[in-house]
């Protein structure tokens, strides 16, 4: 049950560029109540950190399993809405945030250590995949920021020609933990990568790995009209053990 909350923020640029929606969390309960191994599942990258900065104050009156305090594990729902939409304020004063948190489940007892099919003894190396495809940010337009474009509308998906493997983070070897790690990746016109940024986490140890590599992947460009243009992507950086 949740005992106190404090509610999300509402990014001024996200009200700025109208942007609106829900921003998933997966949680982890303590034994006291207090959030724990906060990671985000899925939500716009605008409103995420808002969600996450606030999730993390929230208190819960503890779980109990035979009448001892346990760690639960929890999925967290943050709404983000503006309302008056369709008006000429773009300070989003009326906008509102809000928040629910479903029931909560205890957390198995191998949670931290999965079963691995196959041999599980574990090369540490990381699969890495990801052609670029995917939707971008925009709210509402065919590019972003003075010529960043999405693909489609006469934009060629950029190809992968060069894309080093990320390292498996030792740490997470030990336990068998795999997964996958989603990164919005900026591609230049001359097919390298300008930015990114995490919007599925896996774990910080995942992630740092995962964009230490992807900055030094290179694609063949996208092009509009016959000529190279930087795009907006979603990759998919994919962590198995061999």
């Amino acid at each position: 049950m949740l005992i106190s909350k404090v509610p999300p923020n509402y990014p001024p640029l996200a009200k700025q560029a109208r942007i609106q929606g829900t921003v998933i969390l997966d949680a982890v309960i303590d034994k006291d109540g207090a959030v724990q191994q906060l990671h985000l599942i899925q939500g716009h990258p605008m409103l995420a950190p808002a969600a996450m900065d606030a999730v993390k104050q929230w208190k819960y009156k503890p779980y109990l399993s035979n009448g001892k305090p346990v760690e639960v594990e929890t999925k967290i729902t943050v709404n983000f809405k503006l309302a008056g939409l369709k008006t000429e304020d773009s300070t989003g004063s009326a906008s509102s945030a809000s928040a629910q948190a479903p029931e909560k489940q205890p957390i198995p007892q191998a949670a931290s250590t999965p079963d691995i099919s196959g041999t599980g003894s574990g090369s540490g190396s990381g699969a890495a995949e990801g052609g670029g495809h995917g939707a971008g940010i925009s709210p509402g337009g065919s590019d972003l920021g003075g010529g960043v474009y999405h693909v489609g509308g006469g934009v060629s998906a950029p190809k992968l020609i060069d894309y080093p493997q990320p390292e498996f983070p030792e740490e997470e070897r030990k336990t068998k933990h795999e997964g996958v790690v989603v990164l919005e990746v900026i591609v230049g016109a001359d097919g390298r990568v300008k930015d990114l940024q995490v919007t599925r986490s896996l774990s910080a140890s995942f992630d740092e790995k995962a964009m230490e590599a992807v900055k030094t992947w290179r694609f063949e460009p996208s092009m509009k009209d016959g000529r190279p243009v930087p795009v907006v992507v979603n990759v998919n950086v994919n962590f198995r053990l061999y």
